[in-house]
């Protein structure tokens, strides 16, 4: 790492101001939306100089909606709000829960190259979508020589599933598959 001795994770974009008050409409992006609570400070933009802490939060349901309305100590006007919006909310790694076996940070994973069993790179995670079975990975083709069947482009989907992914590695910044998908 850099100077800094913590990485930052991405939580949330500020959409927009809510009302005169200084509050504003926090598009959530994080796995981890019920440790957003007062008191929570957090990081604008990735320079992780300025922050801001969160005074309350309303209508904290994430099951329904991926936003909340949030009030921050620092910003007390509409004028204040708005000079945030579209501003990206981060948060320290040392911050975050413990993660379980398996499970990894989205923004770990873009970027990983994805090689076969035998070694030969193929591709690099771009996005990662999260979907109602499983989700699934977002990569580019590495070369415009490696042929998948059912595949025109460079880009193609490969499901975050066992019968794909024989292991991920996002230290080496490596993900390993089993098989490529096949499409028709």
């Amino acid at each position: 790492m850099s100077e800094k001795d913590f990485v930052l994770r991405l939580v949330g974009i500020i959409s927009k101001p809510h009302g005169i008050k200084g509050e504003v409409i926090l598009n959530i992006i994080t796995d981890y939306p019920n440790t957003i609570i007062p008191g929570l400070v957090l990081l604008l933009d990735d320079s992780g100089i300025d922050s801001l802490e969160v005074e309350h939060i309303k209508n904290p349901d994430f099951t329904i909606r991926k936003s909340a309305i949030i009030k921050f100590k620092e910003v007390n006007s509409r004028n204040d709000a708005e000079a945030l919006r579209g501003r990206k909310l981060y948060r320290k790694d040392t911050d975050l829960p413990a993660r379980k076996e398996g499970i990894f940070w989205i923004d770990d994973l873009i970027g990983c190259t994805v090689e076969n069993s035998n070694g030969t790179a193929l591709a690099k995670v771009i996005e990662v979508y999260n979907g109602i079975a499983n989700d699934s990975l977002l990569v580019k083709k590495l070369s415009a020589d490696i042929k998948i069947s059912g595949i025109k482009g460079n880009s193609f989907y490969i499901p975050l599933t066992e019968e794909f992914i024989k292991n991920i590695d996002t230290e080496l910044k490596k993900i390993i598959i089993n098989k490529l998908p096949e499409y028709i």
